[in-house]
């Protein structure tokens, strides 16, 4: 059984793709300059060493909160209308974030040292996520949604 696809349908799913889409660009870029401003920081102050896993997962969320934030000054509104699946955001751009930053961990140059934790699929996903986070609410109306 073959579902045909009305104008409406096609709209809502290209607004779903164009939003998550934006959002991932958005936090590659921050995730970028973030990895390299830390890179920068760490290579100033100390040689680079391994760090406490759950400290690491505390500071690369608290890192994309930062980002989110500072990316509400730049862009303080939705850039597309309102989201038909609010929160759809907080699942599939850390996933596809963490992917992408994954894909760039591994062309990250041997010269340069270890690889940042920011580079992988979870260091990716926990930024992006806490980015994501804070713009979700700040822009979102969460209570216009829920059931009355």
């Amino acid at each position: 059984m073959l579902i045909a696809l009305r104008r409406p349908h096609i709209e809502f799913l290209l607004q779903i793709v164009v939003e998550v889409v934006l959002q991932i660009v958005g936090e590659v870029a921050f995730e970028l300059l973030a990895v390299f401003g830390w890179r920068s920081l760490s290579d100033a102050l100390r040689p680079e060493r391994h760090s406490h896993p759950v400290l690491a997962t505390i500071g690369q969320l608290l890192l994309g909160m930062l980002g989110g934030g500072l990316s509400l000054l730049i862009v303080s509104r939705r850039i597309v209308g309102p989201s038909p699946l609010p929160g759809v955001g907080l699942i599939l751009s850390p996933i596809g974030t963490g992917i992408a930053m994954h894909l760039l961990g591994r062309m990250w140059p041997e010269d340069w040292g270890e690889k940042p934790g920011l580079m992988s699929f979870w260091g990716g996903a926990i930024f992006a996520f806490g980015m994501v986070l804070v713009r979700f609410v700040y822009i979102e109306d969460p209570w216009q949604w829920r059931p009355r």
